[in-house]
């Protein structure tokens, strides 16, 4: 039966969230360079200068991995393989679970212009960047 919820806020480091908006607002056109990784050692880098980075890899089962990082190398959100979210400072969310498009991220601190941004439209772009 369909049914109203109330969002799942995850607060992340202010830092940190606006890494995911700057992620999530980049433009996916080829001619921009965070579109063109770099493979060092199995594991494809993908870099906006300052602002972000996101490393995809798989281990040696075949299981995809994705991790989206400040680029001090703080992991914001990572993806391993098709089922499991990870964001800084919060529980484990699986990406089976019906409600997983009910849970947003939000800055711990006051960011001018911030928003609620969608984990569900966080995971679903890192998840076109392909892993080598």
């Amino acid at each position: 039966m369909p049914k109203v919820v109330k969002p799942s806020l995850l607060k992340i480091p202010a830092r940190a969230w606006r890494a995911v908006r700057s992620f999530v607002e980049s433009s996916l056109k080829d001619i921009y360079s965070w579109n063109i990784g770099v493979e060092f050692d199995g594991v494809a880098v993908f870099t906006k200068p300052n602002k972000w980075v996101l490393r995809t890899w798989r281990d040696n089962s075949g299981i995809s991995h994705r991790s989206l990082e400040l680029p001090d190398g703080t992991v914001v959100v990572s993806v391993d393989g098709d089922c499991i979210v990870n964001v800084t400072g919060a529980h484990p969310v699986s990406l089976s679970r019906p409600e997983f498009h009910t849970y947003f991220l939000v800055p711990d601190s006051d960011v001018p212009y911030a928003y609620p941004i969608s984990l569900k439209d966080v995971v679903d772009k890192m998840l076109l960047y392909p892993t080598p």
